[in-house]
């Protein structure tokens, strides 16, 4: 057989019971002559045996173990294997459509450094985020386009969904930040700000499982790993400078580090913000980043020790602001202070500003039970 035409990458860690789907959506696609790597992180489950079954069944499968180092390593480790000219990851939780990398390739041209298809999200967890999903992934263009800021910006920031040029990938040394989550942003948009073109092919060929012990379940629950979100913009900012992109990607970098930042601030445990403060302070000062006033305000009231700020708005307009310091609750109605009282019997909250209760707010506890 010839020299295959995609390498497809697939970190394994503890998911033998996802992992054969997985396989066996790579196995059978119709595109043949495809190079499948899986990259065993020291599983600790069954997920190492079945890798290797899988590799005495299909020689087109390449099998590494390693100690556990994450997913970034494993992709890395991946990448080193990989011999085709072209490459693509693939979480070994999700699974791909039969047709998808023939389909695929068949965009893929000299002169198209990236192709891009949809992605379906799947599975019961996190319902309540399933429309925002759906919103991000959605690809904002069809065909052929020239990659600018307006592209880079737009398109969903994973990597699994795309297929990359593994000669631009070496050329420039892009690699997944080890040990750091959203590892995805960071290898996009350093790989997207040295290509060509891309194409859009709007199929959702990727079918992508929210499940409730995924990284990006236990980073809406609040995890302190959410700081990796901004964390890696130390990783993004590094690349742009060694290749003389900062100066001209000013305002896409700018606009990365908004993302980043407030996501991270979100996300993380309120006790935890004051690390997102020294870290986005540093990143903002050593790259000379011009970010947006939200931020620098944000910057400043944790610096002040107060670990929570909401903004009250009504048509865009500043009206009231909450601000918590341990214990210490502030708000304020038009920037003068207001007080809040609580019923004790119910949840009503009555805020009076110069002793005039000005609005009240009743909040309902959910039942399970019919009424």
């Amino acid at each position: 057989m010839s020299a295959p035409e995609i390498s497809i990458i697939v970190p394994v860690y503890n998911v033998q019971k996802y992992l054969q789907k997985c396989v066996d959506s790579l196995r059978f696609q119709t595109l043949k002559n495809i190079q499948i790597i899986l990259v065993d992180d020291g599983s600790t489950d069954l997920s190492a045996q079945i890798c290797d079954e899988y590799m005495k069944q299909d020689k087109r499968i390449v099998v590494i173990h390693q100690q556990n180092q994450g997913l970034s390593s494993a992709r890395n480790t991946g990448l080193k294997y990989a011999t085709s000219p072209l490459v693509t990851f693939v979480d070994s939780d999700d699974c791909v459509s039969k047709q998808t990398y023939q389909q695929a390739l068949s965009c893929m041209t000299d002169d198209i450094d990236l192709v891009c298809f949809g992605i379906e999200v799947v599975g019961d967890a996190l319902m309540e985020h399933r429309q925002a999903d759906q919103e991000y992934y959605k690809l904002p263009f069809e065909g052929l386009h020239k990659i600018e800021e307006n592209v880079i910006l737009k398109t969903d920031k994973s990597v699994c969904n795309k297929i990359f040029k593994r000669d631009l990938i070496k050329k420039f040394h892009i690699q997944f930040p080890c040990g750091l989550n959203n590892e995805d942003y960071c290898f996009f948009v350093k790989y997207a700000s040295i290509a060509n073109k891309v194409y859009f092919l709007n199929r959702q060929f990727y079918q992508y499982l929210r499940h409730s012990g995924s990284i990006m379940a236990e980073t809406f629950l609040k995890s302190p790993k959410a700081i990796d979100h901004l964390k890696i913009m130390e990783d993004i900012c590094a690349f742009y400078q060694q290749n003389n992109l900062i100066t001209k990607h000013r305002h896409m970098v700018a606009a990365f580090f908004n993302d980043c930042f407030s996501y991270a601030y979100r996300y993380t445990p309120n006790t935890e913000r004051t690390h997102i403060c020294n870290l986005a302070k540093a990143i903002i000062e050593k790259y000379h980043l011009q970010v947006s006033d939200s931020i620098i305000k944000r910057i400043r009231f944790l610096e002040k020790g107060y670990n929570e700020y909401r903004s009250l708005k009504i048509f865009g307009v500043l009206i009231g602001e909450y601000f918590r310091k341990g214990d210490k609750r502030v708000y304020k109605i038009f920037k003068i202070p207001t007080l809040k009282i609580r019923s004790k019997d119910h949840e009503i909250y009555k805020y009076y500003l110069f002793g005039f209760p000005i609005f009240v707010v009743r909040r309902f506890k959910a039942t399970s039970k019919w009424v």
